[in-house]
C-alpha cells in the first residue's frame, strides 16, 4: 500500500495510537497521553499527458518529468510502452479500448491524495483524455489540481512523415460515428473538401466501420484530384515500434 493510501493521525513517537511512553516519567512503562499530532491531508495533483505518436524522442520533456514524479500512471496499455523504464516502482493501472470513463474516474479518485498521470497518445487534448477527464472531474465537484500536458498530435506526425507539412490552414475530422453521425461526419467532410484545403483524418476504420476512410477518400476525390490521370497516395504512419498506426493521404 503506498503512502497516500495511509492515515495521517500521527503521535510524536510515530506511533499512530495517540500517546507513547515517556522515559522521563517518575513511574517507569506509564503511558503518557500526549496530544496526538494530525498532519494536514495530504494535497494530490492530476496531470493529463500527451505521449505523442509513439516513440520516446518525441515525448516531450515536461511529459517524461511528470511520469517519473507521478505515483499512480494511468492509461491504455499500448499507449504505455514508451515510457516503460520510467513506471519502476509505481503503481500502473493499463487499461484498453472503450474503458477512456473508467480511467478518468479511477484517476480523479486517486488525484485526491496522490500524484498522478493519466496519458493519452499523441496530444491529449486532439481526441484525447483531456476532454474526458474534465468533464468527469467538473462532474465529480472535486477540487484538483490538474496540468495538461501537451504532445506532438498525430496529424503533425503523419504530415511530417508524408512529406506534406501543415504549413497553412487545414481542418481535422473524426471518422468514428461512435458518437457522431455518419450523416454528420459526411456533410463535414463535403464541406472541407469542397473549399480545397488539406483534411487530416483522425480514427480512419476499424472492424465497425471498415468503410468511413473509403468514403471520406471519394470525397476528396471529387472536389480535390484532376478527372484522369491523377494518383491518390495514402502512406502509413510507422511510429510505434514499427507498427502502423494512422494514415496521410496525399490527394494532390
Amino acid at each position: 500500500m503506498k503512502e497516500c493510501d495511509m492515515g495521517n493521525l500521527v503521535s510524536p513517537c510515530g506511533s499512530s495510537r495517540g500517546g507513547c511512553i515517556n522515559p522521563s516519567s517518575p513511574t517507569t512503562g506509564k503511558l503518557s497521553r500526549r496530544p496526538a499530532i494530525v498532519l494536514p491531508d495530504k494535497t494530490g495533483s492530476l496531470a493529463i499527458v500527451g505521449l505523442g505518436p509513439g516513440r520516446e524522442e518525441y515525448i516531450a520533456p515536461r511529459a517524461l518529468a511528470v511520469i517519473s514524479q507521478a505515483e499512480y500512471v494511468i492509461g491504455h496499455a499500448t499507449y504505455l510502452i514508451p515510457v516503460e523504464h520510467l513506471l519502476a516502482g509505481k503503481e500502473v493501472i493499463r487499461s484498453s479500448m472503450g474503458k477512456e470513463v473508467d480511467r478518468a474516474k479511477k484517476a480523479i479518485d486517486l488525484a485526491r491524495s496522490c500524484a498522478v498521470v493519466i496519458v493519452s497518445g499523441g496530444d491529449a487534448g486532439v481526441y484525447g483524455m483531456a476532454g474526458i477527464v474534465l468533464e468527469v472531474l467538473e462532474r465529480s465537484g472535486a477540487e484538483i489540481d490538474v496540468e495538461i500536458v501537451p504532445g506532438i498530435t498525430a496529424a503533425n506526425a503523419a504530415a511530417s512523415r508524408v512529406g506534406s507539412p501543415l504549413s497553412g490552414d487545414f481542418a481535422v475530422i473524426s471518422l468514428s460515428d461512435l458518437l457522431t453521425p455518419l450523416e454528420i461526419i459526411e456533410r463535414r467532410l463535403e464541406a472541407v473538401f469542397s473549399v480545397g484545403i488539406p483534411v487530416v483524418l483522425y480514427n480512419p476504420k476499424s472492424r465497425g466501420r471498415p468503410h468511413n476512410l473509403g468514403s471520406a477518400i471519394e470525397h476528396a476525390r471529387r472536389h480535390l484530384l484532376a478527372p484522369a490521370g491523377s494518383d491518390a497516395r495514402c502512406a502509413g504512419q510507422e511510429c510505434l515500434a514499427g507498427q502502423r498506426t494512422g494514415y496521410g493521404c496525399d490527394t494532390r
